[in-house]
């Protein structure tokens, strides 16, 4: 019984809507002053709108599950659930004319004390990894590929390593040309 007044309630608030999306007027008063309503009023015009211009989300690609490997080098269930670089996101191009990179990861669980993260960077270990974030100084510019891997403290084989992340760093070139002042 209560929901037969909902439905001409609803049909009364949706032709509301409906109204209020009718239009948009312009007009300009004495003062100068511009002002926009959706409400008619004397000499307004109506403004023409544009079409929005939508675009769709990006699919962003679910991170292959890291790979553990045995002494003999086949594949072994993953020890760490998540052994990922976070920021900057896989194909994301930082702009820094320094070189500088603030690198976020996500390493779960936290490494064990007999086992070493490290930061290899285009096939390089660059550094030992402690905590969820690395800052790197003087990157050369363009594409670089990063990855986590996790070596055994004691034999110093790989354990296990993350997927790929690849990063574009933009750097200012001296052979940029500047344009030319003008007169």
């Amino acid at each position: 019984m209560k929901f037969r007044h909902a439905i001409p309630i609803l049909l009364l608030a949706l032709g509301q809507s409906v109204l209020a999306a009718s239009g948009i007027y312009k007009t300009t008063d004495k003062d100068g002053n511009v002002i926009f309503t959706d409400q008619k009023v004397g000499e307004m015009r109506e403004v023409e709108l544009r079409e929005t211009t939508t675009i769709p989300a990006q699919k962003i690609p679910r991170t292959p599950p890291a790979r553990l490997l045995d002494q003999a080098g086949n594949a072994q269930p993953a020890r760490y659930a998540s052994l990922n670089i976070v920021t900057p996101a896989d194909g994301e191009a930082i702009r820094d004319n320094a070189g500088n990179l603030e690198l976020r990861f996500d390493i779960k669980p936290a490494a064990s004390g007999t086992h070493i993260v490290q930061l290899v960077i285009d096939g390089e270990v660059k550094m030992e990894v402690k905590g969820n974030a690395a800052s790197l100084t003087n990157v050369d510019r363009g594409e670089h590929q990063f990855q986590l891997k996790v070596i055994s403290r004691e034999t110093g084989k790989l354990i296990q390593e993350g997927p790929v992340s690849k990063i574009s760093l933009l750097r200012f070139s001296k052979l940029h040309k500047r344009p030319a002042a003008s007169p």
